[in-house]
């Protein structure tokens, strides 16, 4: 005799208790890769049109920041062809081919449509020479070496004493072997020319960091101790050498190694 359950359970069919269930596969949606295809290609026509334009050939060179190198020197430098695309133009190229000339430090360099290429520079400035064997390289405020000078033409020139160069690169900061004395050289001959105060010295004795000797034009002997508070200090010199001058003061020693006073010491006195 059969159960009421056995009779239910009769007309189904039993799945294996390991059956999987049938997945249903979506149908695959049509590929889009033909139409990306056709839409760069279209995208590129208008792109090389657009380049090829003769509304966008270069008729101008804007070089701002120049004041002792010639616009045309700088136009060589950069390599740049007049009517020629704007688009054609490497940027990165003419800034690496201004930097040949150490001189020039590029700012910017820019596209101004349609037709102009501006390049923005600084003139690096000398401000001091330090010997090299038998040859004095040039430096600027940041110790980057400038050029090279021979002995003769030096007299009306700051020159740095007591260090001796590793290595140098135009166009980049001399080595020393100690690194600290590049960054205190480098706050020395910023503070000296942000205060106008460079044209007034002859000598930078640098050998002692914490005990910095100058020597003017004028003969007098400045001691400012070490690097620390130096724009004040360079301050000192700028106000005091010229009253020495005008008193008629020859020789000695002015001692500014304290910030807050600046003590003269004739050659009469010592």
């Amino acid at each position: 005799m059969q159960t009421y359950t056995n009779m239910k359970n009769k007309g189904k069919k039993r799945i294996p208790k390991h059956a999987k269930p049938i997945e249903i596969t979506k149908p695959k949606e049509p590929s889009n890769i033909g139409v990306y295809f056709i839409i760069i290609f279209i995208v590129l026509i208008f792109a090389a049109a657009f380049i090829s334009w003769d509304k966008f050939t270069i008729r101008e060179i804007e070089i701002n920041g120049i004041n002792d190198v010639k616009y045309l020197d700088v136009i060589n430098l950069t390599g740049i062809e007049y009517m020629n695309n704007i688009f054609s133009v490497n940027l990165k190229d003419i800034e690496k081919r201004i930097a040949q000339n150490p001189i020039l430090e590029v700012i910017s360099i820019k596209r101004i449509l349609p037709y102009t290429i501006e390049i923005n520079v600084i003139e690096r400035k000398p401000i001091a020479v330090i010997k090299a064997l038998d040859k004095y390289v040039v430096l600027n405020n940041k110790c980057i070496a400038l050029g090279i000078l021979d002995s003769q033409i030096i007299s009306e020139t700051t020159i740095i004493k007591g260090v001796v160069i590793t290595s140098y690169k135009l166009g980049e900061i001399i080595v020393f072997k100690s690194s600290i004395k590049i960054e205190k050289l480098q706050k020395l001959l910023f503070a000296l020319e942000k205060t106008n105060t460079n044209d007034l010295i002859k000598d930078i004795d640098f050998n002692l960091t914490e005990n910095i000797k100058l020597t003017t034009h004028a003969g007098y002997e400045i001691q400012i101790g070490n690097i620390e508070n130096i724009e004040k200090k360079c301050n000192w010199i700028k106000t005091m050498i010229p009253k020495l001058i005008e008193k008629g003061e020859i020789g000695g020693v002015l001692y500014i190694t304290n910030v807050n006073t600046a003590h003269y010491i004739s050659e009469i006195d010592e």
